[in-house]
């Protein structure tokens, strides 16, 4: 319908139906896409390593914690 209405009205619009602007807007749209599908990764990425950060440092807050080191000697004595 806008391309009967473009094509009847002015010869400007046919540049917009070109196959050369067409090909230019499917790689903005990768383009775009690609973007988005790379800051989704780095996103996942963050949040796997924050995980993990706080992972590893809740670790270390349970192996200084004395009532856990008891526990662990007595264990190592029971061997």
């Amino acid at each position: 319908m806008f391309a009967r209405r473009c094509f009847q009205n002015s010869t400007v619009c046919l540049g917009i139906f070109s196959p050369l602007s067409q090909l230019f807007v499917a790689g903005h749209y990768l383009l775009v896409w690609r973007t988005f599908s790379i800051l989704i990764y780095i996103l996942i990425l963050n949040l796997v390593t924050l995980s993990n950060h706080e992972y590893h440092r809740s670790l270390d807050v349970v192996r200084n914690n004395p009532s856990f080191r008891s526990r662990t000697r007595q264990g190592s004595q029971c061997i």
